[in-house]
């Protein structure tokens, strides 16, 4: 890959510094409700090896994806030698089954996703989707933010963050894992029915369109400009990429390496500040 992947920014205070794009794992876990396909393990072993052994050096995961089967190929990866200088980030989740998120279940959460990954610790620990706790809830005495400071003061995390909801501006790292809007700014026929888990709205699927023809007019995917949207804002400091195949890493890199004219950028940044995309 090539000099826009390799290029790493510090990711606020955690001492951690990864490359801008990092490597999504959600599809090598093989979620087919999700992506409409499987990945087999052997096939996520080929794919896992080679991006682990690659210039992305950032790689995030989740104890729920495949039912922590992410996490375990991740973790087999990882046995045979793959990814010696990658820096893991994982989420620890409520229970499936229960929907149970208080303090017990981040300890255990975070105890199973070592297991699987095989290691002692992480550096990245993230509380996920909290708002679905709700804020209260979540710093009660014995809730889940207290159980995760203690997974950090313990030594199991080097460093504790919320994955979900808005960024707050308090100098925070930054990871952005929806630059394409769940699909909608990536898919070329614009056969996307879902845009931040809700339905896409008659305006913002015009929104989509105004772009993608502005893009067209410079001979530039859709694609291409969501992607390096978030990685030229030096306040976006990893964006993460869903490998959807296993050879996702060859589009993304074509994607990074797609010349954006200046003009377009200027057309495109209009067009989201001035709300003119969805008149």
């Amino acid at each position: 890959m090539t000099r826009g992947v390799v290029a790493t920014r510090a990711l606020g205070a955690t001492g951690i510094a990864p490359t801008v794009v990092g490597i999504g794992t959600s599809a090598p876990s093989s979620m087919p409700g999700s992506y409409g396909y499987s990945i087999d393990a052997a096939e996520a072993a080929e794919a896992l090896d080679g991006l682990l052994e690659g210039p992305s050096t950032f790689v995030d995961t989740d104890a729920n994806f495949g039912g922590g089967r992410g996490e375990q190929r991740i973790g087999a990866a990882l046995a045979r030698g793959r990814g010696a200088s990658i820096t893991i980030a994982t989420k620890v989740d409520g229970d499936a089954a229960s929907g149970r998120f208080d303090g017990s279940q981040v300890l255990r959460s975070a105890e199973e996703s070592l297991h699987r990954l095989g290691v002692a610790r992480v550096p990245l620990l993230h509380l996920h989707d909290p708002e679905n706790v709700g804020f209260d809830a979540s710093m009660a005495p014995g809730g889940p933010v207290e159980a995760l400071a203690r997974l950090r003061d313990d030594g199991v995390a080097g460093s504790i963050d919320v994955a979900g909801g808005s960024a707050a501006d308090l100098g925070s790292g930054v990871i952005n894992a929806a630059h394409f809007g769940g699909g909608l700014l990536a898919h070329t026929t614009g056969r996307i029915d879902s845009y931040g888990y809700r339905p896409v709205s008659a305006a913002l699927a015009q929104a989509r369109d105004v772009m993608r023809a502005a893009c067209a007019r410079f001979d530039a995917p859709l694609a291409a400009a969501a992607l390096q949207f978030s990685t030229r804002d030096r306040r976006i400091h990893t964006t993460i990429v869903r490998m959807s195949r296993p050879s996702g890493a060859t589009p993304t890199q074509e994607l990074l390496d797609t010349c954006i004219p200046d003009e377009l950028w200027v057309e495109l940044d209009t067009l989201t500040s001035t709300g003119g995309v969805s008149k």
